[in-house]
């Protein structure tokens, strides 16, 4: 498993949100470890993964919206 510091900007492996700088979290899946921008994304990530969901993740083709985009629609 890999964990390395993230460039500026990279999103989160969860919501897709910029990662800030000095965020340490990660979410582990695959055997590879991705950045999360939070603990609470972290958190929820390691959570769906952890009870059998990890295809939430393998499968998806784009990244959720946030609430203002979904609010837009």
């Amino acid at each position: 498993m890999t964990e390395t510091n993230q460039a500026p900007g990279t999103p989160c492996f969860h919501c897709g949100e910029p990662v800030p700088k000095s965020a340490d979290y990660w979410i582990r899946i695959d055997s590879d470890a991705k950045p999360a921008c939070c603990r609470g994304c972290e958190a929820v990530a390691q959570t769906i993964i952890d009870s059998g969901n990890a295809d939430y993740y393998r499968l998806r083709t784009d990244l959720p919206k946030t609430p203002e985009a979904a609010l837009r629609n």
